[in-house]
C-alpha cells in the first residue's frame, strides 16, 4: 500500500511543471502536512524577520504545534502555484 502511495506521489510530481522548478529538497517539503515558518518564508522569497511579520499580520496563516509556528504545505502550494510572493 505504501509503495502505491509513494508511486502515485512520484507521478504527480513528475507531471507538475511547478514541482519541476523546485530542488529535490524543496520537493520533499511538500510531502509533509506542514513546514516551519522560516522555510515557508524562504519559498515565498523572504527572510526570517519578514516571515514573522507576515505571520503577525495574517499574510502567512500558521498553526501552533508544540510552540512552533507551522505553515500548511497545502496553503503554501496553492499560494506558490498562483505566483504569489511576499518579496518586494
Amino acid at each position: 500500500m505504501l509503495e502505491t502511495a509513494t508511486s502515485a506521489a512520484a507521478l504527480s510530481i513528475a507531471a507538475d511543471p511547478f514541482l519541476a522548478m523546485l530542488s529535490e529538497a524543496d520537493r520533499k517539503i511538500f510531502q509533509q502536512p506542514t513546514t516551519d515558518l522560516v522555510t515557508a518564508g524562504r519559498l515565498l522569497g523572504v527572510g526570517k524577520n519578514t516571515s514573522y511579520k507576515a505571520r503577525r499580520s495574517g499574510d502567512i496563516p500558521t498553526i501552533s504545534v508544540c510552540g512552533q509556528h507551522r505553515v500548511s504545505t497545502a496553503w503554501l502550494w496553492q499560494t506558490l502555484s498562483r505566483g504569489f510572493s511576499l518579496a518586494a
